[in-house]
């Protein structure tokens, strides 16, 4: 078995230009390419959408086998920018409850009104309560 040195990877200095291009587009039939190709566009959208980072990792294992052979693992994945939910105001009452109207707030008595005849009747009747 021969060690790499400077000498042996100028002469394949051609050929290694486009070696990570040419691993990934052949390694097991193209999948890393066409996994890590729609990782890339989800985390360029999902970046876009939330405006922060997103990464993308190509991750490559090198196990030799024998004196000719190399065992490749391979793997795709993103960090994706986590969504951010709104924020809301709520109410608390005096036992520390929740609640989405003022629990001190009176409500109001309301009816629907069906008839005109009833809206007009109904008018004059709240002005002179109030």
């Amino acid at each position: 078995m021969t060690t790499p040195n400077k000498d042996n990877r100028k002469q394949g200095a051609g050929l290694a230009g486009n070696a990570f291009e040419n691993l990934i587009r052949k390694h097991r039939k193209g999948i890393v390419a066409s996994k890590a190709s729609e990782l890339l566009a989800e985390a360029v959208e999902v970046a876009r959408e939330r405006g922060a980072m997103a990464t993308l990792t190509v991750k490559l294992k090198f196990k030799p086998q024998n004196d000719d052979q190399m065992m490749i693992e391979a793997d795709v994945s993103s960090t994706l920018p986590k969504e951010k939910l709104p924020s809301g105001m709520m109410y608390v009452d005096d036992e520390n409850l929740l609640h989405t109207s003022d629990p001190r707030q009176k409500e109001f008595a309301l009816h629907e009104v069906k008839r005109e005849a009833e809206l007009k009747e109904a008018a004059p009747k709240a002005v002179k309560e109030a």
